[in-house]
């Protein structure tokens, strides 16, 4: 029954249960008609009649009855995917708004942050405004930029430092090139390797972090990447040669009156202790 839709079973059932054509699109709000070429569409896959019209409505015939009694197990796994889809939309959804270098390392450590039994949902978002969050109470902003105003709390986290690596069996010696990242198709540079000078040559441009990771871990060559993601992959190692530390602050940001959702408070104290860790982190020489 791999070809049955599962919408002409539930048609059948309705009928089956209700008896007429009619009752079934009353329940169903899908008109009498369709739900009769649903019928008529089931018969025809399986090839046999599943109903007898009589006087008094629709009567199921014996291979009408097998049907029945054979997808009465389907009926309650589809019931219960219902319940189960409609209490998880009514649970509240927070915005977790990050560079993407932080979503990376959020995704790698996501059951530190949420599990399926949290009564919560999480999406994730490029760019939030600050300003934004002063009259949204389900969104955590993660950003270098320290707000100066609005109705906020703000919470250092630490400093995400960055340099270069490159898979260890590179040939550094021979080899050269650089992965750029360059998320907007319009950017003329990388911000990330603008510092280093003419004496980077850019053989591969990346549009996502996931994507510049991938690209380091195959051997494509050097590219910089935050120390809490390079340190933690063994196949990578620091970049010899031209190579600068940097390092920008990270601040945790959420409207002042957050504490009033269980699930803000939760998660900010999730990300603190996360993120902490992951920056507090000493680079590999």
């Amino acid at each position: 029954m791999n070809d049955v839709n599962w919408d002409d079973i539930r048609a059948f059932r309705l009928v089956a249960h209700l008896g007429s054509l009619s009752g079934a699109s009353r329940r169903s709000g899908i008109s009498a008609a369709t739900i009769g070429r649903k019928i008529l569409r089931l018969e025809r896959k399986l090839g046999s009649a599943l109903f007898e019209k009589t006087q008094t409505g629709y009567v199921l015939t014996s291979f009408g009855r097998q049907l029945h009694e054979r997808t009465r197990a389907m009926a309650i796994t589809a019931s219960e995917l219902s319940i189960w889809r409609d209490r998880v939309l009514d649970l509240p959804l927070v915005t977790i708004a990050a560079v993407p270098e932080i979503q990376y390392l959020l995704a790698r450590h996501i059951r530190e942050l949420w599990s399926p039994e949290d009564n919560f949902r999480i999406a994730f978002e490029g760019h939030v405004p600050s300003r934004h969050l002063e009259h949204d109470k389900s969104s955590l902003l993660i950003t270098p930029m320290r707000p100066e105003a609005g109705n906020l709390k703000v919470s250092h986290l630490g400093s995400l430092r960055e340099r270069a690596y490159v898979r260890k069996d590179f040939n550094q010696t021979k080899d050269c090139n650089w992965i750029g990242f360059r998320p907007d198709a319009e950017a003329a540079v990388d911000k990330h390797l603008e510092r280093l000078g003419e004496g980077v040559w850019v053989t591969i441009w990346a549009s996502t972090f996931e994507g510049l990771v991938a690209l380091v871990q195959n051997g494509a060559g050097r590219a910089v990447l935050p120390n809490a993601i390079g340190d933690a992959d063994e196949a990578l190692v620091v970049a010899e040669g031209l190579n600068p530390q940097t390092e920008k602050p990270l601040f945790l940001v959420s409207h002042s009156d957050e504490s009033a959702q269980v699930e803000i408070a939760q998660l900010k104290r999730r990300l603190t202790v996360l993120l902490t860790k992951a920056l507090s982190q000493s680079p590999a020489e």
